[in-house]
């Protein structure tokens, strides 16, 4: 570490600016941080979703007061008389629904001009499918499914983001043609409405829809639209693909519709086209709703819109539909799953047992955070109806405050498996405990308050399957400690209101009374169920408090805690992008034990941490994990920038995409020297410089203070003649407080400084880097060479074992002003007349230079050009300038 870090204690101009380093500590409010308002995006966000659950009330509301005059047993009745023929054709129709399907991802792939096996892109397919179905946010959803499938198969992110939105809009398009056709068919019917709203309009609509999609289509013929921004364009596809969207698109809907069809009661008499219009008007409205499998929407359109139908055997067949099209299919795409990951992982699998097990390792807490939900709804919805013939099966002799307390305990451990679902898709251990407490808490009340053996017996599964994924689950905080984001807690309410429904519409004949609150006996199921709302309502609304009252994650900006961390993590860090921290341009993230620390900045909803986590490696994880937290409870995407391999397993897991940038350029100084023959070109180099009266020094703590203006001037010049401005974030900019942390190479002719450059450096002098390099536009053109050799032979003579030459980008991540250093010093010791090249001069490379890569990482259902201009905007001019005189405040 230079000498002038250790001098930063006494200087009170640098303890004012290190004062906008933010640190982990508590009870900072975002004003008082400096972190940017982010308040608007994330505001809208929660608006929607709120939309979104108002619009699951009403449709709740909306099915109870259809329902009012029926019972579940009227339900269950209608189920009866359903044929089993007629089931199993769903079934049937079902398996050729999902084959469509796969044709969207094939369309999509040859729309991109990519080749995939067919059945890689029918099982990419089938899993974003069935996941996005039952999950909801199925854009989302399947972009993070088919990341983990195409990546295999050597598609980049930006190429699976363009499957993944062709799809969307293939499904787009064949629910607005299957709307849009069936209102036109009911034009000679003249009926007075169509589903809830006028016939009138809604014909009205379809037409103009239909016109919409043909001259669509018509363009596409023509001129395809192109969509365009600064960093990637989007061709839109031809007419021909257009054509086969609508093709698929609209036959796998028609057999969608036909599947709940033949399920409908056999007294029904509903004209197919009839009941196709209500069918695509409940699919619109159900996805339009951003509701998981639009669960309360699809069915109050559905019911409103055939009131010929009576509405218990309608709302049995819609179920009935659900577990045949969504749960059936969910269960076989985990099973699907499995396998694939299986066949990923097979390379460290000797035995199909074990390979077994190792996929649940590494997939289950994503499956099982699903799982877990699925388990606590379970029971919720099981304490929310009455118990059914299975009551009769319960031993009298059990004493009846079991019964009540079994109850009660059934409903605190739904609850509380919804609530630890969260812990669990953060592979935390305490969640982890926690759910096998609630698991057999589940079990041993569904057998007390109704001998539920199948209920029990499911989640006697459930456990087995936590069991097998224990290892995953290696994180050390508390239950609460990721939060609750406010998406999350929206899944949560929408499981809660069904349960509310349920109870209520189970037990609507019985009349209310305050004294049902303390009514205790054998068949008062109404008053369990009330105490049980009451326990479930005021545990939400304590866990809300908690995560509420939380402390404010966003760090307090304290300079001397800040000053001391610092110097003590640097001293001990051997990697140089480190040094990058004081430029003072970025916040920081400690670790709970201040000894690592992650270094960002924040651009829109993009918040991008700069390099791997800068400490010991043992806490990495762990604060990449709070750094992932952080950026969800803010509705903030986490971005990697720059990172090395090490941990590109665990980012894996966490459904990154990953892209590499290049490759960072390592030249090992033990051997390196002037003498050699194929260096002669250096040495001809450092021999003109000398006879042109050239020198230079090593400069650093306060004579470098006394040079400042002169190297200000050289770097204005350099800007100048270069006609760029200063970059930031990841690159050093011209700033006194950063440049006198570093020892400065300062060229010298006839005494006056025509080029410098900040010398990185690490405390234990493992590696050393050139940042800054600037030069007098009137300086001969040997210079910056002649700069670079004398740096380095500086660096071997000191004792620094590497000198890091910077990364070599691929297409696309090419930002750089100049050449890299790499290819600087690979010219100058292999001159052959021809300009360097990573191909034509391979050998020379491999035996000097050490490649390491180095990727950026972001959420897997984000487009990257988003991330990378996000980026770019961040490292361009404006920001810096900005920040030169108030690092950290935006």
């Amino acid at each position: 570490m230079p000498k002038a870090l250790s001098n930063l204690a006494a200087d009170p101009v640098e303890m004012v600016r290190l004062n906008f380093y933010p640190s982990l500590s508590q009870g900072t409010s975002i004003a008082e941080s400096g972190m940017p308002n982010l308040f608007g995006s994330k505001l809208l966000a929660q608006i929607g979703m709120l939309l979104s659950m108002t619009i699951v009330c009403v449709a709740l509301w909306l099915m109870y007061d259809m329902l009012y005059s029926f019972s579940l047993n009227d339900i269950v009745r209608s189920l009866e008389k359903l044929s089993p023929s007629w089931v199993l054709l769903g079934f049937v129709i079902t398996i050729a629904s999902y084959l469509i399907v796969t044709g969207y991802d094939m369309v999509a792939l040859h729309h991109i001009k990519r080749k995939v096996p067919y059945p890689r892109a029918a099982l990419s397919a089938f899993l974003a499918s069935t996941f996005g179905n039952n999950i909801g946010f199925s854009i989302l959803t399947g972009t993070s499914i088919r990341y983990r499938i195409y990546t295999g198969s050597g598609l980049s992110a930006l190429d699976i983001a363009g499957v993944s939105s062709m799809c969307a809009l293939t499904t787009i398009l064949g629910m607005s043609c299957l709307f849009s056709v069936s209102m036109v068919l009911q034009i000679g019917n003249n009926p007075a409405t169509i589903g809830p709203l006028p016939a009138g309009v809604m014909q009205a609509t379809g037409i103009l829809i239909l016109l919409l999609i043909s001259g669509y289509v018509i363009l596409s013929a023509y001129n395809p639209l192109t969509l365009k921004s600064a960093t990637w364009s989007l061709k839109m596809p031809s007419a021909g693909t257009t054509l086969a969207q609508i093709l698929l698109a609209t036959t796998n809907l028609s057999l969608v519709a036909t599947l709940l069809y033949v399920l409908l009661p056999i007294e029904t008499d509903v004209g197919y086209i009839e009941f196709l219009g209500v069918f695509a008007l409940a699919l619109i409205a159900g996805s339009a709703s951003n509701v998981p499998g639009g669960i309360g929407v699809f069915e109050t359109v559905v019911l409103v819109g055939l009131p010929e139908i009576s509405p218990p055997a309608l709302l049995g067949s819609i179920l009935l539909f659900r577990c045949i099209y969504y749960l059936t299919p969910l269960a076989v795409a985990a099973m699907l799953l499995t396998y694939h990951e299986t066949q990923r992982q097979k390379h460290h699998i000797e035995g199909l047992q074990e390979s077994v097990l190792d996929v649940l390792d590494e997939i289950g807490p994503h499956i099982m955070t699903l799982i877990v939900i699925l388990a606590g709804a379970m029971l919720l919805f099981s304490g929310s109806i009455p118990l059914g013939f299975d009551r009769d099966l319960l031993p009298m002799e059990i004493p009846l405050f079991l019964v009540e307390l079994a109850h009660l305990s059934g409903a605190a451990a739904g609850v509380g498996l919804l609530i630890s679902s969260r812990g669990i898709s953060c592979r935390l251990g305490s969640a982890l405990r926690l759910a096998y407490k609630l698991l057999l808490v589940g079990i041993l009340t569904s057998l007390l308050k109704g001998f539920g053996y199948r209920e029990a017996i499911v989640l006697c599964l459930i456990l087995g399957l936590l069991w097998y994924t224990r290892s995953e689950f290696h994180r050390k905080s508390a239950v609460l400690e990721a939060g609750i984001p406010f998406k999350w807690a929206y899944l949560l309410a929408i499981v809660l209101a069904v349960t509310v429904w349920l109870g209520l519409f189970s037990f609507k004949g019985i009349p209310y009374s305050d004294s049902l609150w303390w009514s205790f006996s054998y068949d008062n199921d109404f008053s369990r169920f009330l105490r049980s709302l009451l326990l479930v309502v005021g545990t939400c609304s304590i866990v809300a408090h908690l995560d509420g009252s939380r402390p404010d994650p966003l760090p307090d900006p304290s300079e001397s805690v800040i000053l001391s961390r610092i110097r003590k993590i640097l001293d001990r860090e051997s990697g140089l992008m480190a040094n990058l921290v004081l430029l003072g341009d970025k916040r920081l993230l400690f670790s709970p034990t201040g000894n690592a620390f992650i270094m960002y900045q924040i651009q829109n909803k993009s918040w991008v941490a700069l390099g791997d986590p800068v400490g010991p490696e043992e806490e990495h994880r762990e604060l990449i994990w709070a750094f992932y937290e952080l950026c969800i409870r803010y509705g903030a995407w986490p971005v990697f920038y720059m990172v090395n391999e090490n941990q590109l397993a665990f980012f894996n897991k966490l459904d990154f995409s990953i892209e590499k940038m290049g490759d960072e350029a390592i030249m090992p100084l033990r051997d390196f020297s002037l003498d050699s023959v194929i260096r002669t070109e250096l040495l001809v180099v450092q021999n003109r410089a000398i006879k042109l009266g050239a020198s230079v020094e090593i400069v650093e703590g306060q004579a470098l203070d006394h040079l400042i203006p002169e190297l200000k001037t050289v770097s204005d010049n350099w800007l100048e003649a270069e006609k760029i401005d200063e970059m930031g974030f990841s690159r050093g900019f011209f700033d006194h407080y950063y440049i006198r942390n570093f020892p400065c190479a300062v060229v010298r002719i006839d005494g006056q400084i025509v080029a410098f450059a900040v010398i990185w450096t690490t405390a234990d002098r493992g590696e050393m880097g050139l940042d800054l390099i600037r030069f007098h536009v009137e300086a001969p053109t040997l210079v910056t060479d002649y700069l670079i050799i004398e740096t380095m032979l500086w660096g071997k003579e000191t004792g620094f074992r590497r000198c890091n030459l910077g990364i070599a980008p691929l297409p696309g991540f090419k930002n750089y002003p100049l050449p890299p250093l790499w290819y600087r010093v690979s010219v100058l010791m292999y001159h052959s007349g021809q300009p360097f090249t990573r191909e034509n001069e391979a050998q020379e490379r491999r035996n000097t230079l050490t490649w390491k890569p180095r990727y950026i990482l972001w959420p897997a259902a984000v487009e990257m050009p988003r991330i990378i201009q996000g980026i770019n905007r961040l490292i361009s001019q404006k920001n810096v300038k900005a920040r030169t005189s108030a690092p950290c405040m935006d």
